[in-house]
């Protein structure tokens, strides 16, 4: 017998959309005796419909890495279903130019910009921050969903509060301020150096549990306002965001969690022969996987009326190569990208060409 083993993992821009995804997934396809390439137009060929289970399906733990993508996530919410999960969001602007001037009475502000159309938990209800101090040196590309931020202990740089908001300029304090300026105003040439080193940059840490809010990294900005000169607009150079879970409930019997947070993968064996599948040229052949509809909606609803989970529009399907996997999972190639059906809460990867590749040339040893 040849098998596979395949991993999906969910993607798009919502990062904290969880699923409960139904342990049955179905293969079909069109059973024909005859070759690639015959008319199906006949009157006298019987199309087939046919479904297949797949086998070995498993929920795997994974350490994403979270750091310089193009959201960045910040909040805390309690879901029934899911459990209680916390987001730090964690940034660091870049250091001025030396041909800039940033004076010593600056004031500066982070433009956080959010995207309120994917925001997860109860969008009508204020969620509270503080902007805190790192303590540690750490860099976005190496940064993973587990880490733990390490704050300082001085007091918050600023707090804010957000509701329904699109973007917001949040003041820092002047003590934050002046240790930005302090390597602004170095004409050296390790400034950069210096600064990358010496400088960790902020957290930004939930008071309140109410929803989590994805924050574009793209966009947001900190903005210098010199008294006397122009105002100065600095792209953050690094950004990430850890996630906390706890309190999860069982799953019920029969499912499986399915997280588009960067936490786990769904793995499953595909026996790919042409006893299981019926033809050696099937027509189509669609992997399905099912949400639990009912568990979701009757879940989120116990929180409040306005609370939602956002949708996630599209996961990807991958081989799995368990010696690689750290290396190619986030940066492997795509077998099949799944759309989204909200119709019957199902996610849909082609898979036709794969499968006929497989029945005519045969699995490579790797994948046996």
């Amino acid at each position: 017998m040849m098998t596979a083993q395949f991993r999906a993992t969910a993607s798009g821009n919502a990062l904290f959309l969880c699923c409960i995804l139904v342990l049955f997934a179905l293969l079909a396809g069109c059973e024909n005796p005859g070759i690639v390439g015959e008319d199906f137009s006949d009157t006298n060929t019987a199309i087939v419909t046919d479904t297949v289970a797949v086998e070995n399906l498993e929920t795997k733990s994974y350490r994403f890495f979270s750091g310089n993508l193009s959201y960045f996530t910040i909040g805390k919410f309690t879901d029934p279903l899911f459990g209680e999960m916390t987001s730090t969001g964690l940034i660091r602007p870049q250091l001025v130019s030396s041909s800039e001037t940033v004076a010593i009475n600056a004031n500066i502000k982070l433009r956080l910009v959010f995207q309120q159309s994917l925001v997860y938990g109860d969008s009508t209800q204020p969620a509270e921050f503080d902007i805190v101090e790192l303590d540690q040196r750490w860099r976005g590309n190496a940064w993973k969903l587990d880490d733990e931020p390490q704050l300082s202990n001085n007091p918050p740089v600023a707090s804010f509060t957000v509701e329904k908001q699109d973007s917001m300029d949040i003041e820092m304090s002047d003590t934050w301020v002046q240790k930005y300026t302090q390597f602004a105003v170095v004409d050296d040439s390790e400034r950069d150096s210096l600064f990358r080193l010496n400088f960790p940059g902020l957290a930004i840490v939930a008071k309140n549990d109410p929803k989590m809010l994805p924050v574009n990294a793209q966009s947001s900005k900190f903005i210098i306002e010199n008294p006397e000169s122009d105002t100065i607009q600095v792209n953050a150079r690094d950004w990430a965001y850890s996630l906390e879970r706890n309190g999860v409930p069982d799953s019920p019997a029969g499912t499986s969690e399915w997280h588009s947070t960067f936490e786990n993968i769904f793995t499953f064996d595909m026996d790919l022969t042409r006893e299981t599948i019926g033809t050696a040229n099937p027509s189509r052949v669609m992997l399905v996987l099912y949400e639990d509809q009912t568990r979701l909606k009757n879940s989120i609803a116990q929180v409040s009326a306005t609370a939602k989970r956002a949708d996630i529009p599209g996961s990807r399907l991958q081989i799995l190569d368990q010696e690689t996997l750290p290396i190619t999972l986030q940066t492997g190639p795509i077998l099949s990208s799944g759309t989204y059906n909200k119709e019957d809460g199902s996610y849909r990867f082609n898979i036709t060409t794969f499968v006929n590749s497989i029945l005519v040339n045969g699995l490579s040893p790797e994948l046996k």
